[in-house]
């Protein structure tokens, strides 16, 4: 186009129609260029957009596939807490690529207000609509793993209080049962025992007894904290399976494996029914040897009571022949009599 201008400069006297012409072609020479540049800028927009499309879905089968991968809730601490410091590493990382969205949103807009320009007349441009679902589809997907982080971060914080509140009160109440049930169990009981070691074991029983009793309330209190991190527990895996459904359902050919056979809330309440059944179980046991101890104090009464009757009758039954026996004879013979009485109670054990 210089080049024109400067062959029109060499014209002496140009006539207005020359004028005119070179005024059209230099108008259509900058409308030209300036539609040029505009595609141009449009083409860089399309490139911008679907680099950072392939970006961002990259970046979101990766969180996608590492989100599927967490295993449900478990009941112990050093694991939920090793699941809540990893899941802190992933937010980290989200506030780092919260950019390439950002952008790509961005650039979409851009790209269409650049199409707009270049396509006159057109009201509705379907590509660009497409390339907006996309965008829209892949920012649906990325705000949804943001919010699953979130939300697993509050979840696993909230567990894990509970959590410690229940280990606490179910290790201290299960280490009573635990010394309960072995005190019980070492207590001898047998019929050689006499009515001192009976009361002994007797007064103990009751005393544990009695000590069960008081500790209803902190046993209520370990099962309202299981039951708080059960609720909590279920929350957590309920949802952790229904997005794990989403992505197979949108994909179903990824694979992420199986849960593991034991989840947190079920391994709190096999522990739970297991401590409970135990405590209703110890006040059973308990009565159930209370009453064998006395059985035998009753039968330790009974063959002392039938003992000792069986020696007054003895007794009562020696006196009368003896003193039948000096009702007879002459008063003289009397000191010899009672000497052979005496006698005859050594030799029997009579004499006290």
């Amino acid at each position: 186009m210089s080049m024109i201008q400067e062959l029109f400069r060499q014209i002496l006297d140009p006539s207005p129609m020359q004028r005119a012409l070179l005024e059209q072609m230099l108008s259509r020479w900058e409308n030209l260029w300036d539609t040029s540049k505009m595609h141009a800028e449009s083409i860089k927009a399309v490139e911008a957009v679907l680099t950072g499309v392939v970006e961002a879905n990259e970046i979101l089968n990766t969180h996608e596939r590492t989100l599927c991968l967490y295993d449900y809730m478990p009941s112990n601490l050093d694991q939920l807490r090793n699941m809540h410091a990893e899941l802190l590493s992933v937010q980290m990382l989200l506030q780092q690529q919260q950019a390439v969205f950002d952008d790509l949103s961005s650039n979409v807009g851009k790209l269409r207000q650049h199409v707009a320009r270049t396509r006159f007349n057109v009201a509705d441009h379907y590509d660009i609509n497409s390339v907006d679902d996309v965008v829209q589809e892949l920012t649906v997907r990325w705000e949804n793993i943001c919010y699953q982080v979130i939300d697993r971060l509050n979840l696993i914080e909230s567990a894990t209080g509970v959590l410690m509140q229940y280990q606490s009160a179910y290790e201290n109440e299960n280490a009573w049962l635990e010394r309960v049930e072995k005190t019980i169990d070492d207590l001898r009981i047998d019929e050689s025992m006499n009515p001192e070691e009976y009361q002994k074991h007797l007064d103990l029983l009751m005393a544990e007894y009695r000590n069960l009793t008081e500790r209803t309330e902190a046993v209520e209190h370990v099962n309202r904290e299981g039951g708080r991190f059960i609720r909590e527990a279920k929350t957590y895996d309920s949802r952790i399976s229904q997005y794990r459904d989403s992505i197979m359902e949108r994909n179903p050919t990824i694979s992420f494996g199986s849960y593991s056979s034991m989840s947190g809330h079920r391994q709190v309440a096999k522990d739970l029914e297991d401590f409970n059944r135990r405590f209703s179980q110890l006040a059973s046991v308990i009565l159930e040897r209370r009453n064998v101890i006395q059985v035998w104090m009753q039968s330790y009464r009974r063959r002392r009571e039938f003992r000792r009757a069986n020696f007054i009758r003895r007794m009562a039954l020696n006196d009368s022949d003896m003193f039948n026996l000096c009702h007879d004879l002459s008063a003289g013979r009397l000191g010899l009599i009672l000497f052979c009485m005496r006698h005859v109670r050594l030799e029997r054990g009579l004499l006290i």
